[in-house]
Parts: structure tokens; sequence; C-alpha cells
């Protein structure tokens, strides 16, 4: 496979979160930051290098990644937020001697799955395509771009919202906001695109249509998960989308041999440890480094955290709260 570098974009105030502390992307779900289940999810693909697109309270985002010294993440400061081919465009400096592919990711979309990506990736290298997207069919597509398609059903643009007539309205494949692009032809398209709508903003969008013009080669992939296409941008959206990714970190465990009784009130970390045919019992909470063994027996109404370690063969009862701590069979702090 071509080189691939990733951008994302996680420069926005996120102004219906209504924080005054934190950036859109610093938001909690499931005690991570947003934008961690995007950087985690490209890393599981083979993406080594992450260029991430910093604007509203940088400072915090760029802290939270690090200094940047392991050269796993760089961050570019949007100075002002003038658009998301803008954005883009800001990493510009950083990528300048780049020949390769750049997949372009939201930081607040962080449903979007492993095998999504690389599915992208596969189709656009595959195919030699100048830009590949993810789209999907919605009988709703109210807030979301429109795809549109020439007779042979090409990609030939994509119709934000704002701008859309009311017949590029009732279109339902929508653009689901995941782009590989050929980093030449991205740049190259980027230098043409002008804020000729209603925001007066440089649309990333707009370089499909400048490329289309040009003749390149534009593919696409469909998603039958609307889940992908989910992006958060209220405290509402963080309870939906904590929703899903608590069920798929209990399937997981699920799925490796351990026993859920309560799903509904059962909340765990996807960094904890939990080995074959143990039982976690309902009401119980398992936090970011707690390691537990075979054949354990954990609550109900049982909250574990920090870096405990519990042997198998463990039983923890009701009520038992346990930070930092090495449990093992018979010991006292099992009890509950």
């Amino acid at each position: 496979m071509r080189k691939t570098i990733a951008i994302v974009l996680a420069a926005g105030a996120g102004t219906r979160m209504k924080s005054a502390i934190l950036p859109k992307v610093l938001h909690p779900i499931c005690w991570k930051p947003m934008i961690s289940y995007i950087l985690d999810t490209i890393r599981s693909t083979g993406i080594k290098k992450i260029v991430v697109v910093t604007g509203h309270k940088a400072e915090l985002v760029k802290k939270f990644l690090g200094d940047g010294s392991n050269n796993a993440i760089k961050t570019v400061k949007q100075k002002k937020m003038l658009g998301t081919a803008d954005a883009v465009n800001c990493t510009r400096r950083v990528l300048k001697d780049f020949k390769g592919d750049l997949l372009v990711l939201y930081g607040d979309m962080p449903l979007i799955t492993p095998d999504c990506i690389t599915n992208i990736l596969r189709k656009h290298q595959n195919t030699q395509a100048a830009a590949t997207l993810l789209t999907a069919m919605s009988k709703n597509p109210t807030g979301f771009g429109r795809i549109v398609r020439d007779d042979n059903g090409r990609v030939i643009r994509i119709v934000e919202e704002n701008d859309a007539s009311i017949y590029e309205k009732v279109i339902e494949e929508i653009n689901v906001g995941a782009y590989c692009f050929d980093a030449e032809s991205l740049f190259g398209a980027i230098k043409k695109v002008r804020p000729n709508n209603k925001k007066s903003e440089y649309y990333l969008t707009d370089t499909i249509s400048y490329l289309s013009r040009k003749g390149k080669r534009i593919e696409s992939i469909l998603t039958t998960n609307m889940d992908e296409a989910f992006g958060v941008s209220s405290r509402k959206d963080l309870v939906r989308a904590q929703e899903i990714i608590r069920k798929r970190t209990l399937d997981r465990f699920i799925e490796k041999g351990v026993t859920i009784v309560d799903p509904q009130t059962t909340y765990i970390d996807d960094r904890v440890r939990i080995s074959q045919d143990t039982v976690i019992h309902p009401f119980t909470i398992i936090e970011a480094g707690v390691s537990i063994g075979k054949r354990c027996s954990i609550g109900p109404f049982c909250r574990i955290e920090g870096k405990t370690r519990i042997a198998d063969d463990v039983k923890v009862g009701n009520f038992a709260h346990i930070i930092n701590s090495r449990v093992k069979k018979n010991s006292k702090e099992a009890a509950g």
C-alpha cells in the first residue's frame, strides 16, 4: 500500500457543547477524550504519522497530544476559522515534501471503525483515485452534505445543506466526512477553492467538484452503519456516543468469554483487562488500568479503579470500592 498520513481536523469551537472549559474534541466519552477514539482507530489501521489541526483552545489539545517529539503526532494551528479546506491547507507546510495519500477525518467522529477506514484506503489505492470518500444512505439526511452524481453514477460534487437546492435536499446519499486524497491532487485543488457559499467559508468538499471537472477519478465507499456517520456536536450527542461505545466495549468482553449479567448497568473502560470465565454483576464500574483474572465474580454495586490487580478465582462482593490494590483469593479487600 502507498504511504499514508492521516490529518485529523480538530479546530472547531464546538459552540453547541456550551463549555467554557474544554474544546469539543477533549470532551470525555467513557473516560477517554473524544479525539482519542479517532486516533486509536487510525493507529489500528497501521498509519503511523498523524497531523492534528487545532484551533479553539489549541494549547489544551496540544498538551493532551504531547509535544510531538516521538514524531508520531504533529499539530498545526488554524489561526482563523475559515473552513475545512483552510484547515487542511494549514498542514501544507509540514507535508510539503510528502508524496502519497492523505486520510482526512474529523476529530468529532469517535464511532468510525478501523474496518471502515481500511476499506476506504483499499478502494482508493486499488483504483488509483484522486479522491475517495465515505458515503451513507439516509431517509432523513438533514444536516449532511449531499452526494451529487452524474448520469453514469460518478460522484461529481458534494453540496452542503445550506447551499443545496430543493431538488438536491431530497438526495438521500450523504457525505459522512471521511476522505482519502492523493496529496498532490488535494493541495492543488485547495488552491482553487473559493468561499462562494452562504457561510463564506473554504469548504473541503469543494475540492471534489474541482477534481471532477479536471477529469480526475473520484471514488466512494458506502457504509451501511449509520453510527459511523455520527458526529458529536452537543452534550446530547455525547450521551448517544457513550452508549454505543459502551456497548461495543462490553460486546468485546463477552466475545472473549466474560459474562456481563446486566449490560445496561455495567460500565467498563476499554483499556481494562478481564480474563475468561469471570462474571461481572450489575451496577459495576471498572476503570482504566484494572486487570482482573480468570473465574472471578465482581459485584454487584462495585467500583474498581487505578492500577488494581485482581488474581484468579477472586470474589469481590457487594458495595466494594477498590483503588490501586492487589487482591488475591480470600483477601479481605475482596469481601466488600
